[in-house]
């Protein structure tokens, strides 16, 4: 397997910085890292960079959670959420339940945030990052003690430890990480990439973009049913 001083290698060899046969220096190294971990910063605020969805549990007490390395919801922390859910633990074979998504307009128009229910019925995630945290809101505030919940979340990749990591990425990852390097690192070597290592970098993109398109369900939008979402209801709700 390929670590990333290997990667690293053929990214200066793409550039003409090395020749073939010639081994980078432990700066040359440290910069590849640096720039790859930037990059790697950049494609993980990108859905369609990201190559699979992660499905995490956790003991559903209370109404808000932290999202993140060590949070309550322990996972990396995800720019992006797929779904939540919930099952109750009493029955024999638990269902999970799925929970609807609040927007940001939603969630402020909410105004009895403090309402309580055995089960929650809808979520607010608010990508924060205080303390490297997001925070996952569940609503009405539930109170039923056997409830666990599910967030099914993109999980990007994580920044590269050393150069002595082993690149364990999914098909087509390790050149479009090579190419693309290499392009953004030109610069800093005062070279001009070759117009056959852009089109292949932007190849390189385009095909793991491609990759990572999900099927998806058909949804509806409440409003062209006529009805309004049941969170904007009477006065369960909003107290209006």
């Amino acid at each position: 397997m390929s670590t990333f001083a290997d990667l690293a290698t053929l990214s200066l060899q793409h550039l003409m910085v090395l020749q073939s046969g010639e081994v980078p220096t432990s700066a040359d190294l440290a910069l590849c890292l640096s720039k790859a971990n930037l990059m790697l910063d950049e494609w993980a605020a990108d859905g369609l960079m990201i190559p699979a969805v992660t499905r995490t549990t956790w003991t559903i007490s209370g109404s808000s959670y932290t999202v993140g390395s060590g949070g309550t919801i322990n996972i990396v922390r995800p720019e992006f959420v797929e779904h939540i859910s919930y099952y109750d633990t009493t029955f024999t074979t638990p269902a999970e339940v799925p929970l609807q998504p609040l927007t940001d307009d939603a969630y402020a128009a909410y105004t009895v945030k403090t309402l309580t229910s055995p089960y929650p019925q809808a979520y607010w995630y608010n990508p924060t990052y205080t303390s490297g945290f997001a925070t996952l809101i569940l609503l009405p505030v539930p109170t039923s003690a056997t409830l666990v919940g599910v967030m099914y979340a993109k999980t990007a990749l994580i920044e590269i430890a050393a150069t002595s990591t082993t690149m364990t990425y999914p098909s087509g990852y390790k050149n479009m990480m090579v190419t693309n390097l290499a392009v953004r690192l030109a610069a800093l070597y005062e070279r001009e990439p070759s117009q056959t290592l852009t089109e292949e970098a932007n190849r390189s993109l385009a095909t793991v973009m491609r990759k990572n398109i999900k099927l998806s369900d058909l949804s509806i939008d409440q409003g062209a049913l006529g009805e309004r979402p049941y969170w904007g209801r009477a006065s369960f709700y909003s107290g209006s």
